[in-house]
């Protein structure tokens, strides 16, 4: 909570000041968080979880956990890989439109846990 209480504050301060720079985050995102730090403020996001994990729904999960579920026993670990990434970079373009659209709606089933996503930002919104 501390982390999107200080971006959001941040983005006030840029707001305020007439500065559109982007908020860049680093690190420790999942598809809940990605979203809660982009409801606060934030704009762009990068990190190596999204290298090592497969977003399913709301949950990240390692990628070599899969491999004895995947279903296809033919596959390297390499070639599960790329099949992991390929899905996430459709993940994020899937959570990139529909963050788009709740911009546009307010519509909180667009996002992953959107009712959670909507209790955390009453927080959010109280807390300063």
């Amino acid at each position: 909570k501390e982390r999107m209480l200080a971006i959001k504050e941040l983005r006030k301060v840029l707001d305020d000041a007439q500065n559109s720079a982007p908020i860049h985050i680093f690190g420790r995102l999942s598809p809940v968080t990605s979203i809660l730090y982009f409801l606060v403020g934030a704009e762009i996001f990068d990190g190596l979880s999204w290298l090592r994990n497969y977003c399913v729904g709301r949950h990240a999960h390692h990628i070599l956990e899969s491999y004895d579920n995947c279903g296809d026993v033919e596959l390297s670990i390499l070639d599960l890989r790329k099949k992991r990434m390929l899905s996430n970079l459709d993940f994020l373009e899937s959570l990139s439109l529909r963050a788009s659209e709740f911009c546009t709606t307010g519509d909180w089933s667009l996002l992953p846990d959107g009712e959670l996503c909507k209790e955390i930002m009453s927080s959010i919104n109280g807390g300063l």
